[in-house]
């Protein structure tokens, strides 16, 4: 297969404008690249998503593992496709920047401010207690007087 790939490119750099060269052209060059142009990041980010979720079945489980994760990778990739993914992904990488971009020093200080600012102190007066109505007591005693 490689000897066939190397020939047919060593055709395409030697032979003239032919139409045999634009057909190998056109099969050769221009087709993978559309096929390549449709690519997008998130695509791109979910199969890197899914083939190291593979290789971590594969490490902790073996050969178990591989075959789990072979059995549902299609239904994966198809909830993964249907729920798209790749905008959440997009945010959670867009957060992540924007994150970045804030400096530490006025987070923790706008935390440390209102964590620990000064408080309005009430004056506190004391409440009076009226004397309870006691038998035991020492003097006159009151009674009540019902209305």
């Amino acid at each position: 297969m490689t000897v066939a790939l190397l020939f047919l490119w060593f055709a395409l750099l030697v032979l003239p404008d032919i139409p045999a060269r634009r057909s190998l052209e056109r099969a050769l060059i221009e087709v993978p690249a559309r096929r390549l142009n449709e690519l997008n990041r998130g695509l791109v980010i979910v199969t890197i998503a899914l083939a190291v979720l593979g290789l971590l079945l594969f490490q902790l489980l073996e050969q178990d593992g591989m075959l789990l994760f072979s059995m549902a990778l299609p239904e994966l990739s198809m909830i993964l496709a249907s729920v798209e993914v790749t905008t959440l992904v997009d945010i959670v990488a867009t957060a992540l920047v924007v994150s970045a971009g804030i400096k530490m020093r006025q987070v923790t200080g706008l935390i440390i401010a209102t964590m620990f600012r000064p408080r309005a102190r009430t004056k506190r007066t004391r409440v009076q207690r009226g004397h309870s109505a006691n038998d035991d007591e020492d003097g006159p005693a009151t009674l009540a007087l019902a209305a």
